[in-house]
């Protein structure tokens, strides 16, 4: 049985938890895209949405492990450094640097 309001796995993608017209519109902003098929645009809402429950639930082990009930920046960023999957994400999601730190450095 499952959760109201939760979408199955073998899904139509009525009930996808991200607007499809607005993903299909952010897909269609690419340069070289002129037009989405209904269902690349339902499999690319899922898989967003598969991502970040992934990286949601990995970046929630990091606040369970400080023993904090509050998520928090740096959960994310830690989570992302520590997983290799999580690379590409480096440049975004950068580990917070005090700026006195920065300036200790340079001197």
């Amino acid at each position: 049985m499952q959760k109201k309001g939760r979408q199955s796995d073998c899904g139509d993608g009525d009930s996808s938890g991200l607007p499809l017209a607005r993903v299909r519109r952010l897909i269609k902003e690419t340069e070289n895209v002129n037009m989405v098929s209904a269902e690349a645009g339902i499999l690319i809402s899922r898989s967003t949405e598969l991502f970040l429950e992934l990286l949601s639930q990995k970046s929630g082990v990091h606040m369970l492990s400080s023993n904090r009930s509050k998520f928090e920046y740096q959960d994310l960023a830690l989570c992302v450094g520590a997983e290799q999957p999580l690379a590409f994400l480096r440049d975004v999601v950068p580990l917070t640097v005090r700026a006195a730190d920065i300036i200790d450095g340079l001197e």
